[in-house]
């Protein structure tokens, strides 16, 4: 059975709108952590975002590693 262009459409809207709720959570998480860093731990930005930027790096090697 053939799928219509409009189920198709509404299929990639379905998945789009269950990554962006999951990106929002994520996002905001982030924010909280950068605020949590260098308000209320008194940790310089850039040490933070430099922390952020490490671990970026290490998740997206480890993530290839897995998948290897």
């Amino acid at each position: 059975m053939a799928e219509t262009t409009f189920e198709r459409w509404k299929q990639r809207v379905g998945y789009g709108i269950a990554d962006l709720s999951c990106n929002l959570v994520w996002q905001l998480i982030s924010l909280y952590l950068m605020f949590f860093y260098t308000d209320v731990m008194g940790l310089p930005a850039y040490y933070v975002g430099l922390m952020f930027l490490v671990t970026r790096l290490v998740d997206g090697v480890a993530d290839v590693l897995m998948g290897w």
